[in-house]
């Protein structure tokens, strides 16, 4: 972070560093996989320090979780755990409540993610082209 200094001896912080430093707080809150209670209060206390409009760190927040969301929900779908649980539905709203995301952007997460397996099979070249022996 750079610090300008004025001459009264203040110094001025461009806008972009504080938007940093929130988003390596939020990184760092959600480092254990789950976002916690006093990290999420410590986050709103923060967010009114560094002069940060409310939705301007929900934007912050909503792109980091994301993130999160999809990192720990392909771990899980590869290590077999949705699979085996008894309801995917729970599973995914437990994980939803870990992290304090909401469940609907994590349905959008769920159809991108579908959406982009479904392109991947039938734009493959290779997928449907027929070997003559």
């Amino acid at each position: 972070m750079t610090l300008k200094f004025c001459s009264d001896g203040e110094y001025n912080v461009e806008m972009d560093d504080l938007e940093l430093l929130y988003r390596t707080y939020v990184k760092d809150s959600l480092s254990s996989g789950r976002m916690e209670e006093d990290k999420l209060a410590a986050l709103n206390q923060l967010r009114n320090i560094l002069g940060l409009g409310k939705r301007e760190a929900e934007s912050i927040t909503a792109d980091i979780t994301s993130k999160v969301y999809r990192e720990q929900l392909a771990q899980f779908i590869t290590a077999g755990e949705l699979e085996t649980s008894e309801s995917k539905a729970v599973f995914l709203q437990n994980l939803c409540e870990q992290l304090h995301f909401d469940a609907q952007k994590a349905s959008e997460i769920h159809a991108d993610s579908i959406m982009e397996f479904v392109y991947d099979i039938f734009c493959d070249p290779g997928m449907f082209n027929v070997h003559e022996d």
